[in-house]
């Protein structure tokens, strides 16, 4: 199936272009910072969505992908759908990982990048971020469940497309609730969860690309927010090292110098 020249929307990295079709199974997406390689159908099942009024694709990949979940759950173990609690629950395509937040100190905030492309201004103007619960296949996903995580007083980093554009203060723990954008979604992803923040819009977004040698120094472990190469990582909110935080805070005031003097920001300074 041939999509070059068509445009996607993908849930970390914001809307893009397919440039080439490598492949009859992979595919490359131009983004408004780079360019992504994506394997096909997968790419498909939960995270990025063909922006097209086609019916024809539209059936075509919904088929595709119908065909690769068959294939893929014949393929594995039978999984247990899993509950609300953290630890050594399955995680479906994530299980064998498993994934175990950031452990907390008593009265210090927890750090967390989150991924937000396109999302990024309905999500401050609602002061909030929201996950599904489960993907599109029924699995969960550590990336979502790291909302479970998060409590008052912490802090996030809130990225779009190489960017950051701004930071919050978490007000309190998450909760369940509706899908804000469900027409948006198509309505596959109703239920989930909302954790609402405080946000500071940056008046002057920092390019994370600019911290590619710290990025890469303190995001050598599994589920760190960027890869190896300091690339961001497919997915939604993640846990970040407090080395980096610090990195990132002091790269914001040196451009948005009012940052400084957030309450939150000057006891992550200390």
């Amino acid at each position: 199936m041939d999509l070059t020249g068509l445009k996607v929307k993908h849930l970390a990295h914001g809307v893009g272009t397919v440039t080439a079709m490598t492949s009859e199974t992979t595919f490359d997406v131009k983004f408004a910072v780079w360019t992504k390689h994506f394997n096909y159908p997968e790419a498909f099942d939960g995270t990025m969505t063909l922006l097209t009024d086609d019916k024809e694709f539209l059936n075509q990949i919904a088929s595709d992908v119908q065909r690769y979940r068959a294939e893929k759950a014949a393929s594995q173990p039978q999984i247990k759908r899993p509950g609300r609690n953290l630890g050594t629950e399955d995680y479906g395509e994530y299980a064998e990982k498993e994934y175990v937040p950031a452990k907390r100190v008593e009265g210090i905030p927890n750090t967390y990048f989150v991924f937000q492309a396109g999302g990024f201004d309905d999500e401050a103007r609602e002061s909030r971020i929201w996950a599904p619960i489960y993907s599109a296949s029924g699995n969960r996903l550590f990336y979502w469940d790291s909302l479970l995580s998060v409590r008052k007083d912490d802090v996030i980093f809130h990225g779009s497309n190489g960017y950051i554009k701004g930071i919050s203060r978490v007000m309190g723990a998450c909760y369940d609730a509706e899908n804000p954008n469900l027409w948006a979604d198509g309505g596959k992803y109703r239920n989930g969860r909302r954790a609402d923040c405080e946000y500071t819009i940056l008046k002057n977004p920092i390019r994370t690309e600019i911290f590619r040698d710290e990025i890469v120094k303190y995001c050598k472990v599994k589920y760190a927010p960027f890869d190896k190469n300091g690339n961001g990582n497919q997915g939604y909110l993640y846990d970040l090292d407090s080395k980096l935080a610090t990195v990132f805070l002091k790269g914001i005031i040196k451009e948005n110098p009012e940052v400084e003097e957030l309450e939150y920001v000057q006891w992550l300074l200390k």
